[in-house]
């Protein structure tokens, strides 16, 4: 017998009404400056720029990270929106059965694609067949691969799981829904209130509204979007302050307080995530050991990195779950503090009482925040006997090394901590295959038993035991959360995020 999920009702009680704050703001609109005339029909409404440093290159919305989150609403929905719980989108209605391993979505009558095409069951069982398939990079992959999708009719599909999936509906909030027969790289067919006018790899996107939208309660007054692309963080800001964009997404936590000090508004919702280091437990040498791990914990000065780095903006944490997650255990935060005493008696205890040397690979366009607290870090260890060596490479160099397994210290950051707590175990920190290369057989075990569980206090009391182990071993140190900000220029009203970060335009209003 299946226990009826209404659409709109929080599927479990781990969510917090509320949770998600949409953002509103207040608005007056600017003309678009880009120096340049795009083409397409003119259409009755004003034109939002929303200015990006992260280059598009391509339109297939995976996965969802800073260079998809500002776009991916414009032209795309999803089964179902998150907003401290699912509510409907593309998926009218669902539900799950009692022991979590099936769902049954009914789609919305009458959604069609931007060029006519209506939606389909066997159009979802598609994505979803896709987007198991590893090459794609679809958020959530390793979990959807297990699923078996069927479309029953036309407007009802099946979900089917071999062990219970109480995290489905979150996963299916980021799995943009798209024809696949179209030209998915370049000229892609959605069903979102935008849809594509023109897309300069590398330069610009241009949507317009999309006046057959299916949700006539939340039509855009927005007639236009343009996302022009900025070389650099510095023209980026630049272009705000003059105007030229009134909206830039992800300005660096360093320039924040210059930005509210122009007026800027700034948007974000609760942090689902946090800067933090990233060790790998399998390297040859000293960081193997969970002892030398937690000793680099004890060794990073939070309220420094907070201050100094975000302004502020971060909450310093050693929780792996962040603040506003439900997995939260705050007894891990108290006995958090920045003790080189102590740090230097697990060193001790290790075998390095004399010292070491540890390598740590740092990205300054990546990660400005964590790149910039590097020099204080490698001070603190120095009083101890480490020496801290840094290495300064860019994105793209970073990011080889990192999926190579050739690097013992990185920065980075994560998300997923404010959902179910089974998400947080999909992503490529967390999950079985993690990136730190840590695969004890207990933690293995940890995470199939939570997973395992459909009683939610259990589950919840599983995972926040997790949490505990988490701060044992190490091979993540959390250092403060990581909020996902946009400025927002005082004229614009409406702005809003998800709790993934995503922005949504449907409720813009510029005078």
């Amino acid at each position: 017998m299946l226990d009826a999920v209404k659409a709109g009702t929080p599927a479990h009680t781990f969510f917090k009404a509320g949770t998600a704050r949409r953002a509103v703001l207040g608005g007056l609109s600017l003309a678009l400056a880009l120096g340049c005339s795009l083409p397409g029909l003119a259409q009755e409404g004003p034109t939002l720029t929303v200015g990006v440093s992260t280059p598009v290159n391509q339109l297939i919305p995976h996965s969802v990270f800073q260079g998809t989150m500002p776009w991916i609403h414009t032209m795309y929905d999803a089964l179902v929106f998150w907003d401290g719980g699912p509510t409907p989108q593309l998926a009218e209605s669902w539900e799950m059965s009692a022991d979590s391993r099936t769902l049954t979505v009914k789609l919305r009558s009458g959604v069609t694609f931007h060029d006519g095409k209506p939606l389909t069951a066997q159009i979802v069982v598609d994505n979803l067949v896709w987007a198991t398939d590893p090459a794609n990079n679809v958020t959530g992959n390793a979990f959807l691969k297990t699923g078996t999708f069927t479309a029953v009719d036309d407007l009802t599909l099946t979900l089917e799981f071999p062990i219970p999936a109480p995290q489905i509906l979150t996963v299916l909030a980021v799995v943009p829904i798209m024809d696949l027969t179209s030209d998915i790289v370049s000229n892609p067919n959605g069903t979102g209130p935008f849809k594509l006018a023109e897309f300069i790899p590398g330069t610009s996107m241009r949507y317009v509204r999309n006046d057959d939208y299916w949700d006539k309660e939340r039509m855009p007054e927005v007639a236009e979007i343009v996302f022009p692309m900025y070389p650099d963080n510095a023209s980026l800001m630049a272009a705000l302050s003059s105007g030229q964009v009134q909206i830039l997404a992800f300005p660096d936590f360093r320039q924040l307080t210059v930005l509210e000090g122009q007026g800027i508004q700034l948007v974000s919702q609760d942090a689902p995530g946090n800067f933090m280091l990233r060790i790998n437990a399998a390297a040859n040498g000293a960081v193997s050991d969970a002892r030398v791990r937690r000793a680099l914990s004890y060794a990073i000065n939070r309220p420094v990195f907070s201050q100094l780095m975000t302004g502020g903006k971060s909450i310093p944490t050693c929780s792996h779950f962040p603040p506003a997650s439900p997995a939260y255990t705050p007894e891990v935060d108290e006995a958090c503090e920045f003790n080189l005493d102590k740090a230097k008696e697990l060193l001790a205890e290790a075998g390095y009482a004399d010292g070491l040397t540890i390598e740590y690979l740092a990205g300054t366009v990546r990660q400005p925040e964590l790149t910039g607290y590097v020099p204080i870090f490698q001070e603190d260890l120095a009083k101890i006997g480490v020496t801290l060596t840094i290495e300064d490479l860019s994105s793209q160099a970073l990011g080889d090394r990192v999926q190579a397994d050739d690097f013992e210290v990185v920065g980075d950051w994560y998300p997923w901590g404010v959902f179910d707590p089974a998400v947080f175990f999909i992503g490529p920190s967390f999950a079985p295959n993690n990136l730190s290369n840590f695969t004890d057989p207990a933690y293995l075990e940890m995470l199939d038993a939570a997973q395992a569980e459909v009683d939610q206090d259990k589950r919840l009391a599983m995972y926040q035991d997790i949490n505990r182990y988490l701060s044992e071993q190490s091979f993540i140190i959390p250092i403060g959360t990581r909020p996902y900000i946009y400025a927002v220029r005082p004229e614009v009203t409406g702005f809003g995020l998800d709790l993934f970060g995503m922005a949504f335009y449907n409720d813009v209003r510029m005078p």
